[in-house]
C-alpha cells in the first residue's frame, strides 16, 4: 500500500513539472496571444546589405565573402559584383607590378660594345653597337631582351658606304656566338628559317632598315665571310623610294632585287652582295619565311646549297644622324 501511494505520488509531480515546463518555453518577453514565431531573414538582409554598402563608399574596401553574401540579400548583386571584380582586377595590378622588375637599361657606347639578349622562347640573340665608321654611336638596350635604342649617334657620310650598323643578330659574326645557337648550318640541311622583326623610329638623316644575312663556304664563326651576303630592307630614311620596275613577289610583298659583288677596303676581301627592296615600305615583318629568298638567290647562280648560314643581323645601316631609330622585337627560328 506505501508503495501504491509513493508511485502515484511521483506520477503526479512528473505530471506537473511537465506541464509548467511547456507554459514557459511558450511565453516570450514580447509575445501576444495568436501570433505565429517568424524568423528574422529580413533583419538580416537589410544588415548585410547595410554593412555591405558602408564597407564599399567608406574606403572602398568591403570584404569579398560580405559583398558576396550582400548582392545575395540583396537580390540586385549586378552592380556590387561589378564593383567587386573591379576591385579584385586593380589588386592584381598592383601585385603584378610589385613583382615587375625595374627596368635595366644596358648602354653600349665603346665600338663594336656588344651585350647577350634573348628573345621569344628564350632564343639567344647579341645587340651589338658596329659602329665600324669610328663615329661616336651609343645604343640602350632594356632589360636584357631582344630590343636596342640608336641612344646617339654622330655618323655624318655623304659617300656611297655606310659608317655603322648597330644591329642585334642570331648566330656567328666575327668571332662572337649568340647562346645556344645552331649556327653555321648548311643551307641543305635548312629546313623553313623563319624570322620576325619589329622597328619604330623614323629620324632625319639617311639611313635603312634591313636585314643582313650571310653565308660563308666553309663553316666559320670568325673573320670575313666569303660566300654571300644578302639583305632585306624594310624601310628607308633619306635614300628615296624603291622603284617598282622589274619587281619579283616573295611572301605576299613585292621587292626590288638588286646585286653586284661588294668588297671590304681594307682586307680587300670580295663577294656578292644582294639587296631585297621592300617596293611599299613596312616597319616591320611577322613570321617572314626566309627560303624563299635564298631560293631566288640559288637561282641566280650566286648561293651553293653547299654553304653556311652563319648569321641572321637585324639593324639599321646609318650613313648621316640616326638617332631614336630603335628595334623593339626580334626573333630567329633557322
Amino acid at each position: 500500500m506505501t508503495k501504491l501511494r509513493f508511485g502515484v505520488f511521483v506520477l503526479a509531480v512528473t505530471l506537473i513539472l511537465t506541464i509548467a515546463s511547456s507554459l514557459l518555453a511558450g511565453a516570450g518577453p514580447h509575445r501576444q496571444p495568436g501570433t505565429r514565431h517568424q524568423p528574422r531573414r529580413g533583419a538580416r538582409r537589410r544588415a548585410l546589405a547595410e554593412g555591405a554598402g558602408a564597407g564599399l563608399v567608406a574606403g572602398g574596401r568591403a570584404h569579398p565573402r560580405a559583398t558576396a553574401d550582400a548582392a545575395q540579400a540583396t537580390g540586385d548583386g549586378s552592380a556590387v559584383r561589378a564593383v567587386l571584380t573591379a576591385r579584385l582586377a586593380a589588386e592584381r595590378r598592383a601585385r603584378a607590378a610589385r613583382r615587375r622588375p625595374h627596368p635595366v637599361t644596358v648602354r653600349l657606347c665603346r665600338r663594336f660594345e656588344h651585350v647577350q639578349a634573348f628573345g621569344a622562347h628564350g632564343t639567344g640573340l647579341v645587340v651589338r653597337n658596329d659602329s665600324y665608321g669610328g663615329r661616336r654611336e651609343c645604343l640602350a638596350n632594356v632589360n636584357r631582351w631582344a630590343n636596342f635604342a640608336v641612344a646617339s649617334s654622330a655618323a655624318r657620310r655623304a659617300g656611297r658606304e655606310p659608317v655603322a650598323f648597330p644591329d642585334i643578330f642570331y648566330g656567328c659574326s666575327w668571332g662572337i656566338c649568340s647562346p645556344g645557337t645552331r649556327l653555321p648550318r648548311r643551307l641543305s640541311r635548312l629546313r623553313d628559317p623563319v624570322t620576325s622583326w619589329y622597328t619604330a623610329g623614323h629620324p632625319p638623316g639617311r639611313w635603312d632598315a634591313a636585314y643582313d644575312i650571310w653565308f660563308a663556304k666553309r663553316p666559320s664563326t670568325g673573320g670575313q665571310d666569303h660566300g654571300a651576303e644578302i639583305m632585306l630592307w624594310l624601310r628607308t630614311g633619306g635614300l628615296g623610294r624603291a622603284a617598282a620596275a622589274h619587281s619579283l613577289l616573295i611572301d605576299r610583298r613585292r621587292w626590288q632585287l638588286e646585286h653586284w659583288i661588294t668588297r671590304n677596303p681594307v682586307s680587300g676581301d670580295r663577294w656578292p652582295l644582294i639587296i631585297f627592296r621592300m617596293v611599299r615600305p613596312n616597319g616591320y615583318v611577322r613570321h617572314l619565311a626566309l627560303m624563299p629568298f635564298f631560293r631566288r638567290v640559288e637561282a641566280m647562280g650566286l648561293l651553293q646549297r653547299s654553304w653556311w648560314l652563319t648569321a641572321v643581323e637585324a639593324g639599321f645601316e646609318v650613313w648621316r644622324g640616326g638617332t631614336g631609330l630603335r628595334t623593339t622585337s626580334f626573333w630567329v627560328r633557322p
